[in-house]
């Protein structure tokens, strides 16, 4: 029981640091996106 509880635990926690991860790259990648934009016009 312990081990399961564990595990469903650890299971939630790997997909919301994943989530996380993905959330954090998105946002560099349009950080990206926006300061290329500033360099290209300057």
């Amino acid at each position: 029981m312990c081990v399961c509880v564990y595990r469903n635990i650890s299971g939630t926690t790997s997909s919301i640091s994943i989530k996380f991860d993905m959330h954090i790259y998105f946002w560099i990648l349009n950080l990206g996106k926006h300061l290329f934009f500033i360099m290209a016009i300057c």
